[in-house]
């Protein structure tokens, strides 16, 4: 039910396959809860195509667009650290690249607009997104008019590694919490820790 690395570190799951530590690579299938979140995750176009893109910002002056792009790769490997989560706020005024750094990140593992979080999505559909994405960073575009209420429990959410437990219709607690360990990736006209 969720892809990125195992808990014990020893093998990553795609959407159709599973990547183990010697290097071979098992078909897979995923649970069907997050198949319309893995119909997002698919290969399309060539890596050279890819490549020539991406290497935009190996251009003098796109050093923070570089840094952008790289979060892809470093949420990969937060599942090694002591920490959960995080979040990079891609600050910066309209039309100045934000929106497209989010697409160059999704696009390491899919669509780069159909993986992106948006203002309008419900919290719930959010948090089960990036639970299911695991340690695929999730990116959400265009946050700067998130009330302060949502923007804490969000902030507060990813570093803590978990959505909010829920209670079970018959009493106790549901057993299916949400858990992830990423670097969320967010763009705003203005800065979040400011706010």
């Amino acid at each position: 039910s969720q892809l990125g690395w195992s808990d014990d570190g020893y093998y990553f799951v795609l959407p159709t396959k599973v990547v183990k530590s010697d290097g071979t690579i098992a078909d897979a299938s995923i649970s069907t809860k997050i198949a319309p979140i893995s119909k997002a995750l698919r290969k399309s176009g060539t890596l050279e195509d890819w490549l020539k893109v991406i290497n935009v910002y190996a251009q003098d002056g796109y050093e923070p667009y570089a840094f952008g792009h790289s979060i892809a790769y470093g949420s990969l490997l937060m599942r090694f650290t002591d920490y959960e989560g995080a979040v990079v706020n891609l600050l910066g005024d309209s039309g100045s690249g934000k929106s497209t750094v989010l697409r160059t990140i999704n696009s390491v593992f899919g669509h780069p607009k159909d993986l992106m979080l948006q203002q309008r999505d419900s919290d719930i559909a959010k948090f089960v997104q990036i639970a299911a994405m695991h340690n695929i960073s999730p990116c959400y575009d265009e946050i700067s008019n998130i009330d302060a209420k949502e923007l804490s429990d969000l902030c507060y959410g990813i570093s803590g590694g978990r959505d909010k437990r829920r209670g079970a219709a018959e009493g106790g607690i549901r057993d299916d919490e949400l858990t992830w360990c990423c670097i969320m990736t967010v763009s705003a006209n203005h800065s979040l820790y400011e706010r």
